[in-house]
């Protein structure tokens, strides 16, 4: 029996760093329409998962106008999102990644699904360090996600805890080694004004205006160009033990 596969795209507009990022505009539409454009590709259907508050219905509008689904549910419990849109939808398989990344590469995406159909895992990533941020994704069973839902202590700190999906006494868990060509150190997704003047950089250079940019042509023109990876090398991402010390991550069967 085939398994209905679905990408929850999470994104809303309450960014403090480079704020209503989705929205900022480049190469003729907003950095969000780009991504959704990019993940069409993969031929799977897309859910624009946003929460239900006033603020984030500019996204509502724009997955109506891009021919998408749209489910607005919790401001804080994401997971909770995801199933909800996953029910919505009928679907197994559910296909994690969020708003902030306008260069995600469909062919990667496709890889890790097939992937993760391949070896019935529970939850699949990549293992292809260093990938460049801002590409990758994850992928959950439906099953997957009412567990770790079930047993997150705060449901409300969900945005960030599929790092316990990697724990492979919880989770069947499975990873995709990417191709050695596409590693690098290069960050391409978008959280700061450096990230988007990096962005909107490589959109005005490359898109044509209707296909998407290729990832090879990305990295290629980069890799050629190493002046343009330095606009936002010293950008750093909140590290996960950080957080740990601010939220309730833990899991009901932690200690």
């Amino acid at each position: 029996m085939d398994k209905k596969t679905i990408i929850c795209l999470a994104v809303r507009l309450k960014s403090e760093r480079l704020p209503k990022k989705a929205l900022l505009q480049v190469a003729g539409q907003s950095i969000i329409g780009h991504e959704i454009d990019r993940l069409k590709e993969t031929g799977f259907p897309i859910v624009l998962c946003t929460s239900n508050l006033e603020d984030d219905k500019p996204l509502l509008e724009i997955a109506a106008k891009k021919g998408i689904k749209s489910f607005a549910g919790d401001p804080l419990d994401v997971l909770s999102r995801f199933i909800g849109a996953a029910e919505q939808e009928g679907a197994d398989i559910v296909v994690r990644t969020t708003g902030d990344r306008p260069l995600i590469s469909p062919e990667h995406l496709v890889k890790l699904v097939d992937h993760h159909i391949k070896t019935g895992a529970e939850y699949s990533h990549f293992n292809g360090s260093p990938m460049p941020a801002g590409l990758w994704c994850e992928v959950f069973t439906l099953a997957a996600l009412k567990k770790g839902h079930e047993l997150a202590q705060d449901p409300k700190t969900t945005e960030y805890m599929t790092v316990h999906f990697r724990r492979p006494e919880v989770f069947k868990v499975s990873t995709l080694e990417i191709d050695e060509w596409f590693k690098r150190n290069y960050r391409l997704c978008l959280d700061t004004p450096e990230d988007f003047e990096l962005i909107k950089l490589i959109y005005e250079t490359l898109y044509d205006g209707e296909n998407i940019v290729s990832l090879k042509n990305v990295i290629k023109f980069l890799d050629e160009n190493p002046v343009f990876v330095k606009i936002n090398a010293n950008v750093r991402e909140r590290n996960i033990k950080d957080l740990s010390k601010e939220i309730n991550l833990k899991l009901k069967t932690d200690k």
